[in-house]
């Protein structure tokens, strides 16, 4: 692969708002993340970010020089994996960090990270005047202490003056419940845009079901990370066909998707919950990467 995916999928944590689609942010990168990433891709539901970023002022994993991040709602690191390739790698790759989110404050002395022609040259430094979470293009307003004039830039265009030593990887690497055990790599526009079509139907269906009196429906496991809860009372078949669902699930989750794919072929007899269950349950990627059909 020599190009950047247009998008990802993340199912299977035990994080519900870090599962779902991810699409390109709109400016390419997150002016708000303190990060000098290439690229960053956010959540279309949630504020969770997928980023690749160059590692400054913390200690990468693996000592990397570049790193494929998982940042929350609330800015933090919460999981990272060299950023060797241009797809990250697969659930186990990832570590657990937990690293804190440095926002800027007003009053914070910050020095330039690379020159900007006719506005600053590298390694200026000055003082953080104002920061705005809510200016997504230059949240950052700071002061250059050699003339006072003021510029509005992105977060990640500054670093601390004093190092800032608390940007360490603290996670721990056993914790599996949180890892997105299903991390695909979209890498065609079109088939982008048609997952977020399903998603929107879907959306538009669950309430429309709602307004009928009929029970919420979340295919969590096409666009969440498990399985839709069932539209009508199980037949004893389907009972018995829940152990085979939630084996596939393991199998999935393991990396052996051919497996997966065989125990769900086996469910023929199902009734339409079960079906809707089994369609929900696993979503697989073949070796390329990018995303396959549910079973």
């Amino acid at each position: 692969v020599d190009e950047w995916p247009k998008g990802f999928f993340i199912g299977g944590s035990a994080i519900d708002e870090m599962n779902g689609l991810y699409v390109r942010h709109p400016y390419g990168i997150d002016h708000t993340l303190p990060h000098h990433c290439e690229l960053s891709w956010e959540n279309v539901d949630t504020e969770f970010k997928i980023a690749s970023a160059h590692v400054r002022n913390w200690h990468a994993v693996e000592d990397a020089t570049k790193e494929w991040l998982i940042v929350d709602e609330q800015g933090r690191d919460r999981l990272a994996t060299p950023g060797i390739h241009y797809i990250p790698g697969s659930a186990r790759a990832w570590h657990v960090v937990n690293r804190p989110f440095k926002s800027w404050r007003r009053g914070d002395q910050a020095v330039t990270v690379a020159a900007e022609a006719g506005w600053w040259e590298e390694g200026e430094l000055g003082t953080v005047i104002a920061s705005s979470l809510s200016d997504r293009e230059r949240p950052v307003l700071w002061e250059r202490r050699s003339d006072g004039r003021r510029f509005g830039m992105g977060a990640w265009r500054l670093y601390p003056a004093i190092a800032d030593e608390g940007r360490v990887a603290t996670g721990d690497e056993d914790d599996d419940a949180i890892r997105p055990w299903q991390i695909i790599a979209i890498m065609s526009q079109p088939r982008l845009d048609e997952l977020l079509e399903q998603k929107r139907q879907h959306e538009e269906n669950s309430r429309a079901g709602r307004r009928r009196g009929q029970p919420k429906v979340t295919a969590a496991g096409a666009f969440g990370g498990g399985p839709a809860p069932a539209l009508l009372a199980e037949a004893p078949s389907d009972i018995a066909a829940d152990d085979s669902i939630k084996a596939a699930r393991r199998a999935c989750r393991d990396g052996e998707t051919d497996g997966a794919k065989a125990l769900l072929e086996r469910l023929d007899g199902m009734t339409f919950p079960a079906k809707a269950r089994a369609r929900a349950a696993v979503a697989y990627a073949r070796p390329s990467g990018t995303l396959a059909a549910s079973a």
